[in-house]
């Protein structure tokens, strides 16, 4: 018996563009490439062409599934039906301009030529060798145009610009159905191929769409995108340019985009007449057989109909939810110089904002107000959401309906959890909640998929720990669990365990991230706070968090003022074993993974240079890591990690960021690199060598480097030192009680009269409505002064004139 065949994947080692901090900035396209397809590898479906004939039947198993809502077969036109204005056709070959040499404009012909099965807009077509699709330069270093409406006189049109208008044109065709086009959802759906030279707006990236659908295509972000569609006129290959293109810019669009159920794209390849679907979702891809847009028209017009016309669940849209148009920003860099990873908050309904939008300058130590006009204010109108807010959208859990006010934060990456939370308010009473939607790996009836759900159960009455109000498995219009297993026409062996399946939890009560803290004194305390959590959960309800890091740890506002940490995401959390083996999963967040983890997934990494790289899925098993070994001295340690991040990578209270570049060597980015090895031995080398502390730390930070020097001390030898021969020297593992007792010493240390951001804010209000009244005693005082002066001269003047 032959052996299996095995391949190395990222994400059986839980390595995903989600969980590294540090991925590439989305303006570093080869990166994002490389990591694109390393997080893809083994898990593309790719549906077999002749499975597909001119039958109706004959769409594969992919394309039913995702246009299941789109019922309308019978409403689309036959194709020798399809009419025009000729005026809409805008690009026109000597055919078509011999074909309706009589016709006025306004007049209406077929878009179908029978007689040449063709279609009756002027289309790329297969010439010389100079000849590129996606507006490649071709061997003369030109851009290949073709002719347009008049062969002398229109202006050189290219292959995206042809095409989008040929989709334009079609949509108008389809349109005289009054049924067809009374389907078509409430926002607008335009082609265009302008930007296939031109970036799109708001953020500098170099990947840019051949053709795009959206409302508004010519003024659209990432975030408006609906649907991209990319050319070649070469064969379409896995491994090809094309393809490559396509996974990167699906990856933009789940990343501006996060609220979708996937991304949909089409590739149009092989003289441009070759047209697939290609959805992305948090599993990997799926890519449908292959329609021939002239001699299957019957076929491409279905698909063509239900991504125009069907509901916006056909194009990866979530039907239970609705979210108006937003903007996601750009990641913050606080997180990393190279990170697309942040939080999202507070939008306004004319531009995205973070929750706490902030100057790029810092807090002096000494806590006056800052110098940069407009941050404090700033800092205080966004973390104070008026009730009467305009809701961003809703969002539906069982039968309740949420009106959406805030998006609190979103995850990046394809493969993963693809993690939204929103801040909402429930519209049959008016309370707010916190809801987590996100896609959980398991399938529809795995007891895995609610193990969050049991551990919130496990964990209640703990402070600290969100109380959970309810939960539902997300279905689709049709009534169906959406799980990622559906789109997928066949199990191989190289996806194997890779579905994932939609589920949305409400939560109660809301908090701050904890680098959102108000004082120092406040983010020491609420770091005792969440190791207290820790303690709780180990020693009494027997249960291990297993995933500490920077979004899972929060504050939480009381009533009374005051405030305690939280500790979230109890979704990797296990009962504990005797033996501490368990499943690789909930290791955590890169940049916080204990040296002890990194240690025992960094042996894995040895299989990326040997294994086989491929993106298809096939009868390849993953290399797996099978268990782990963790406790909650993991825990621990990740959670100083959480500390030392917090004290570089910002500068001041409210989560101000901190700039901070590639030039120098940030601790953080040394923790973050993609080589688990090179991390783990960047956290060996702090704790042997901590003299450039005082030079990483940011200044508002000084009077907490004592605490992280102590408690360097304390986690030194957390994780086992080892002599050449592997024997170990020394081995002191961290307890609750140490760091506990460490953090309360420091907070007893630090000053109570450190003023809060919104005490800044109201001393600066109060000195400058002290100096204006002043500024007014001394404009009155002048005022008076002079008026005395004009009487006195007046009163002479009458004394002389007398």
């Amino acid at each position: 018996m032959p052996p299996k065949k095995r391949h190395y994947s990222t994400v059986t080692i839980g390595k995903k563009l989600s969980y590294l901090l540090t991925v590439p900035l989305v303006n570093d396209m080869t990166s994002t490439d490389k990591l694109t397809t390393l997080e893809l590898n083994g898990l593309v479906v790719q549906e077999l062409s002749d499975v597909c004939d001119n039958g109706w039947h004959n769409l594969g198993h992919l394309i039913p599934t995702i246009f299941e809502s789109f019922n309308a077969t019978e409403l689309i036109p036959p194709v020798n039906q399809l009419l025009v204005p000729l005026s809409k056709i805008k690009y026109r070959d000597e055919r078509i301009n011999k074909l309706f040499c009589d016709n006025a404009e306004e007049e209406l012909v077929p878009l179908w030529d029978a007689k040449v099965k063709k279609w009756n807009c002027k289309l790329p077509e297969a010439s010389s060798d100079s000849y590129t699709a996606s507006g490649r330069a071709n061997k003369d270093g030109k851009r290949k145009t073709v002719l347009g409406l008049d062969w002398e006189e229109e202006s050189r049109a290219t292959a995206e610009e042809l095409f989008s208008a040929f989709f334009n044109v079609l949509t108008v065709a389809l349109a005289r159905e009054a049924r067809l086009s009374a389907m078509r959802s409430s926002s607008n759906r335009v082609w265009n191929g302008g930007h296939s030279t031109k970036q799109i707006k708001g953020v500098k990236i170099s990947r840019k769409p051949n053709i795009i659908m959206a409302e508004d295509p010519a003024n659209s972000e990432w975030a408006h995108i609906k649907v991209v569609a990319e050319l070649t006129t070469s064969r379409f290959k896995l491994s090809g340019r094309l393809a490559k293109t396509l996974d990167t810019k699906a990856y933009l669009i789940l990343r501006y985009q996060p609220w979708r159920r996937f991304a949909l794209m089409l590739s149009i390849s092989n003289n441009c007449r070759e047209l697939r679907v290609h959805v992305y979702d948090h599993s990997g891809s799926t890519i449908s057989p292959h329609f021939h847009i002239e001699s299957q028209k019957d076929l491409f017009l279905y698909i063509f109909s239900a991504i125009v016309f069907g509901k916006d669940e056909c194009i990866g849209f979530d039907p239970t939810m609705i979210i108006r148009e937003l903007k996601i920003p750009p990641p913050s860099n606080h997180l990393s110089p190279l990170s697309p990873l942040s939080s999202f908050s507070s939008l306004s309904s004319e531009e995205a904002r973070h929750d706490v939008k902030t100057a790029s300058g810092q807090l002096p130590t000494k806590d006056p107000l800052p110098t940069i006009a407009g941050t404090t204010p700033t800092l205080l109108v966004e973390t104070c959401d008026s009730p009467s807010q305009e809701p961003l959208g809703n969002i539906h859990v069982n039968d309740n309906k949420y009106d959406i006010l805030k998006v609190i934060f979103s995850s990046t990456g394809l493969i993963g959890r693809g993690t939204v939370c929103y801040r909402a308010r429930r519209a049959s009473d008016g309370q707010e909640f916190v809801i987590k939607d996100h896609w959980v790996l398991g399938d529809v009836d795995d007891a895995d998929v609610l193990n969050e759900i049991a551990m919130m159960k496990a964990m209640e009455g703990i402070p600290g720990v969100p109380k959970l109000e309810e939960y539902c498995k997300v279905a689709l219009s049709s009534g169906e669990v959406d799980n990622t297993r559906r789109y997928r026409c066949s199990q191989l062996a190289s996806s194997k365990g890779t579905w994932r399946t939609h589920v949305r939890l409400v939560m109660k009560p809301q908090g701050r991230c904890l680098q959102e803290f108000r004082t120092r004194k406040e983010f020491i305390r609420a770091m005792r706070d969440i190791v207290s959590i820790q303690k709780k959960a180990v020693q009494d309800r027997g249960i291990l968090h297993r995933d500490c890091s920077l979004y899972n740890t929060m504050i939480e506002d009381k009533d009374d003022g005051s405030s305690n940490g939280m500790l979230i995401d109890w979704e990797f959390a296990v009962r504990i074993l005797p033996d501490d083996h368990y499943p690789l999963g909930g290791t955590g967040t890169v940049p916080f993974l204990s040296r002890s983890i990194l240690g025992q997934l960094a042996v894995w990494d040895k299989y990326s240079r040997n294994s086989r790289h491929f993106k298809e899925a096939s009868d390849s098993q993953a290399i797996s890591v099978g268990s782990i070994k963790q406790d909650f001295t993991d825990d621990l340690e990740s959670l100083f990690y959480v500390f030392m991040w917090i004290c570089i990578m910002f500068s001041g209270p409210l989560g101000m960021k901190r700039k901070v570049t590639l030039e120098e060597d940030w601790l953080p980015y040394e923790w973050s690199r993609v080589s688990l090895r090179l991390c783990q031995n960047a956290k060996g080398m702090y704790f042997l060598n901590i003299s450039d502390l005082l030079q990483q730390f940011d200044p508002y930070f000084a009077p907490l480097l004592p605490l992280a020097r102590d408690w360097t001390d304390l986690l030194r030898y957390n994780f086992p030192s080892t002599t050449a021969e592997g024997k170990i020297t020394e081995h002191k593992p961290v307890t609750f009680d140490n760091v506990i007792e460490l953090l309360e010493k420091h907070l007893a240390l630090l000053p109570d009269d450190e003023l809060s951001p919104e005490r800044l804010f109201r001393q600066m209000v109060t000195n400058k409505n002290i100096q204006d009244v002043a500024d007014r005693a001394d404009i009155i005082k002048n005022m008076c002064n002079s008026g005395a002066a004009i009487s006195s001269s007046t009163a002479r003047k009458k004394c002389w004139s007398k």
